[in-house]
């Protein structure tokens, strides 16, 4: 993978995040004290330079964000999503006074991905969202990615990571478990006598003839689990039995079930140096975190440059401050 395409998946994931919670210093620091506004869809929430912003454009974002379902959230729930659309409009007005624009090119390269992705004809999605709003929001893309594409991660940081941080890439041990199952006690005792200390292939034969599991047809086999990915009661027995060895009779909401482990991966022991897959892993995290440290400070920095207020009786919910800022 690119050192670009790292870049670009770290930021998407970044971005998402930061406009998420990065709220930094509500906007009701700048909360203006009039009230008792009107919530018309045409009223102005938000002021950002010479760019105005309506209740009708937060609901564009709402709707591109989360969908139609944003008229169930609670307010605490559209507070945080109004902080992330004061965060994103910050960084779109930051982008237009540094020049930046869309080429024709990749407007209609952006439409034609939307287009593809979600099978929709330009004329349905400009229905559902202003188009303005779509590439708004390609623009801030752009733009973050040109603020942050000088952030690297170097050989060495990988390497001091992974060196102390080798818990983090163990493999827990895991198993390979099989199982019949039945639906009366009784029928599940017999069939357990028929199968205690059986072979796999046997195991497999009688569950293929006799389990009511899903995966009866592939002799009961369920597949690799790690501790804590069954059911407690299930997690109980299967990392109970050793290797080949075939459980009693075991009742749960589903039936009655006999598991036999086929299977015990132990952990490999970890390389001295990390591999590609492990440096890799390593590179996203690291990279993750410059970009997540570098854009809560930016969009702090643009909170104090720009000229910007919030008109919190404006909304057409109760706006609540975030607590965790």
């Amino acid at each position: 993978m690119s050192l670009f395409q790292l870049k670009k998946d770290a930021l998407l994931a970044v971005v998402c995040f930061v406009l998420v919670t990065c709220a930094g210093k509500a906007p009701e620091e700048k909360a203006v004290e009039d009230s008792h506004y009107n919530t018309q869809e045409n009223e102005v929430i938000l002021k950002i330079e010479d760019s105005f912003y309506t209740n009708s454009d937060f609901k564009d974002y709402l709707l591109l964000t989360v969908g139609e379902g944003y008229g169930e959230m609670p307010d605490l729930s559209l507070s945080r999503m109004l902080d992330s659309f004061v965060e994103e409009k910050l960084l779109l007005e930051a982008a237009k006074g540094k020049g930046m624009f869309l080429t024709d090119e990749e407007k209609k390269a952006y439409i034609a991905r939307l287009s593809n992705e979600f099978k929709l004809s330009e004329r349905m999605i400009q229905k559902e969202v202003k188009i303005d709003t779509l590439l708004e929001k390609l623009l801030i893309e752009k733009f973050t990615l040109g603020l942050v594409e000088d952030i690297s991660v170097d050989p060495e940081e990988i390497r001091e990571y992974y060196s102390s941080n080798k818990r983090e890439f163990l493999q827990n041990e895991q198993r390979r478990v099989s199982q019949i199952l039945l639906k009366t006690e009784e029928r599940a005792i017999e069939i357990y006598k028929l199968v205690k200390g059986a072979s796999e292939e046997r195991f497999q034969q009688v569950a293929r003839e006799e389990s009511e599991g899903v995966e009866a047809s592939r002799g009961g086999v369920m597949g690799i689990f790690e501790l804590g990915q069954l059911p407690v009661e299930m997690d109980k027995v299967v990392f109970s039995l050793k290797q080949g060895q075939v459980s009693q009779v075991i009742e749960s909401e589903y039936g009655y079930h006999i598991f036999r482990v086929d299977e015990i991966i132990k952990s490999a022991p970890l390389p001295d140096k990390p591999d590609e897959e492990i440096s890799s892993k390593i590179e996203m995290k690291i990279l993750n975190q410059k970009i997540n440290e570098f854009m809560h400070n930016y969009q702090d920095k643009l909170k104090s440059d720009l000229d910007w207020n919030f008109y919190p009786d404006r909304l057409s919910f109760s706006y609540q401050r975030n607590e965790y800022e």
